[in-house]
């Protein structure tokens, strides 16, 4: 048996009483670039002198917080002074009081949990052409719109996949069947496609779609032609908009603003069922969800939190891209706010594709800023989980797949009775 020692830190955490004073601080690290990110934390004072410094880039940082905020709540009306001024009771800021007391920087929250103890996996098990799949109809919708503009009209587009990891669109111009060959990208939130022989044989299109705490951005391109074909379907607003502007040889030759139609209809979140997010429906029948708060302590601080969904679903495969931030902006003696600080962020994406009536689903995390328990136990790993449920309006939850539940390898996504035994094990 294996003992696991603790931190010097976490020793001082679990101590953590009789509390004198708390900060709210923050501090510069430099990451690989050379650039400054901005990391919020507390700096604490207490028993006999003793202090303790952590910020959210600390791995201990949410079990600080956390413990910090209960033992203020017990001791908020001690006296732990009697000066010149009279008695004095633990010395916090007002900003100090409404962030700690806000629960803002704690990370192991229950969407964390979800995963805290679950077997982490730092490769993907499933095939490239299944993402491919997956975030395929956002192509297919802008592909088709931009060659419109070229009086070319595509009856219908399929993707499939050749050999030695490439790709090829079959397609339908003037009733002549037409083949495509097409090369494929991912890297962290952007994908590209770039498809040759649409136009002409020497003239590649490009679309590259990538995804942001805020907004989805597609911008198709031919640079031979000097054509440039922006779509950004934007949350920044009180009402998400889709802005579509086409540049060609410098100049704007097509503006358009209009929202994006609002829907009741629920697209399905498989962990969980999250209150407080509006839903809107695109042209091609994915989802976007939304929700923007802000939270003004005085007139110089705020806090703005976005939440950001992108949801696509057929009968045989799920796709979703999820981006939570957490940001604090502090004003300049004029008046516009300066940098802001990262409280949190959240970064998920989850492919899911059926085996018979089951729904296998891959949930892996990338993020740039890969600070605390995010860094430690998300960023870059791969967990997974199936699901016996195939009405997808009612998936509340589903079963972690793990190494002693004889988790799948790549090979049994190629053997589907095999995969469908494992799978039906479990559930």
């Amino acid at each position: 048996m294996q003992v696991k020692k603790s931190s010097l830190e976490r020793i001082q955490i679990e101590k953590l009483k009789d509390i004198i004073s708390i900060d709210y601080e923050d501090i510069f690290i430099p990451d690989s670039n050379g650039k400054n990110k901005v990391y919020p934390g507390f700096f604490v004072v207490f028993g006999n002198n003793q202090n303790l410094f952590l910020t959210t880039n600390d791995s201990d940082f949410e079990l600080f917080a956390r413990r910090l905020r209960e033992v203020y709540l017990e001791e908020q009306d001690n006296i732990v002074s009697d000066g010149i001024l009279g008695p004095q009771k633990i010395h916090i800021s007002d900003l100090t009081k409404d962030i700690l007391l806000s629960g803002e920087l704690e990370k192991v929250s229950s969407f964390y949990r979800a995963y805290q103890n679950q077997e982490a996996y730092p490769k993907s098990l499933f095939f490239e052409e299944d993402e491919v799949s997956a975030v395929f109809p956002i192509f297919e919708y802008h592909i088709r719109s931009l060659m419109k503009r070229f009086d070319i009209i595509l009856d219908s587009i399929q993707i499939s996949n050749g050999v030695n990891g490439t790709y090829y669109l079959s397609t339908m111009i003037e009733n002549e069947p037409v083949i495509l060959p097409i090369s494929f990208q991912q890297n962290g939130d952007q994908y590209s496609l770039e498809i040759g022989n649409l136009l002409n044989h020497s003239i590649p299109v490009k679309v590259d779609v990538s995804f942001h705490p805020n907004k989805l951005q597609v911008n198709c391109s031919i640079p031979e032609y000097e054509y440039y074909d922006y779509s950004t379907y934007s949350v920044e607003r009180e009402y998400p908009d889709v802005l579509r502007e086409i540049i060609w040889k410098n100049k704007c030759v097509y503006y358009e603003r209009e929202h994006l139609p609002k829907t009741e209809e629920y697209p399905v979140n498989i962990l969980s069922k999250e209150e407080g997010i509006d839903w809107y429906l695109t042209a091609w029948g994915g989802f976007i969800g939304c929700s923007n708060k802000e939270q003004s302590f005085n007139e110089e601080d705020k806090m703005l939190e976005r939440h950001f969904y992108y949801i696509h679903r057929n009968v045989d495969s799920y796709f979703e891209r999820e981006q939570d931030s957490k940001q604090y902006y502090k004003k300049k003696p004029k008046g516009d706010y300066f940098y802001p600080v990262i409280f949190d962020t959240m970064n998920r994406k989850m492919i899911g594709i059926r085996s018979g009536d089951y729904l296998l689903l891959e949930h892996s995390f990338y993020d740039p800023y890969k600070t605390g328990f995010y860094r430690d136990n998300l960023s870059g790993n791969h967990f997974y989980t199936v699901s016996s449920e195939l009405n997808w309006e009612d998936i509340q939850d589903s079963n972690f797949l793990n190494k002693e539940d004889g988790i799948i390898e790549n090979v049994d996504l190629l053997d589907q009775k095999k995969l469908e035994k494992k799978v039906m094990e479990k559930v």
